[in-house]
């Protein structure tokens, strides 16, 4: 039997974090993969574990062999206006391929809708890729509602800096 523990990680968990991100680098075929080690240091630069604008929720498995990382979800606050209370944004919700189907996305999900809660927020919101059919069966399944009137937008690198620089 696998044990699971869930817990916002701290600054002691750098390295773990660093593993899981560069592996969801791999997974979604990223082409800015970072070594563990750059990721380390832009996690200690943005003072991840003190004052950064994220939290991260752990997920680890001890499978008899001790606590190893085994899923991940990086959560950012941001305001509702319409409620009037804060609300999370998740930007990443990931668990590594040995430990898929065994319930860890719920999981996650189920601890940070109980954070939401616990805090006061107004809702939980997030992207999903449209070419990952599993994926979209597991948030329908959990009960999550599709914003299809909704668009997606990403303002990055040279566009980013051209409008800054109007």
């Amino acid at each position: 039997m696998t044990d699971i523990r869930l817990r916002l990680a701290g600054a002691e968990d750098i390295p773990a974090i660093a593993g899981l991100i560069r592996d969801i680098d791999l997974y979604y075929r990223s082409p800015d993969v970072q070594t563990v080690e750059a990721t380390e240091a832009k996690l200690r630069q943005h003072d991840f574990g003190g004052t950064a604008k994220f939290e991260i929720l752990l997920a680890e498995a001890d499978d008899g062999e001790g606590w190893q990382a085994a899923g991940i979800a990086t959560l950012a606050t941001l305001y509702s206006t319409n409620a009037s209370r804060p609300a999370f944004f998740i930007k990443d919700l990931f668990v590594r391929e040995a430990w898929r189907g065994h319930g860890l996305g719920r999981q996650l999900m189920r601890r940070i809708a109980a954070l939401a809660l616990e805090r006061g927020y107004a809702r939980i919101d997030w992207t999903a890729e449209s070419g990952s059919p599993d994926t979209l069966r597991f948030y329908d399944a959990i009960g999550a509602q599709r914003r299809e009137e909704k668009i997606f937008f990403r303002l990055n690198g040279e566009n980013l800096r051209r409008l800054a620089e109007e």
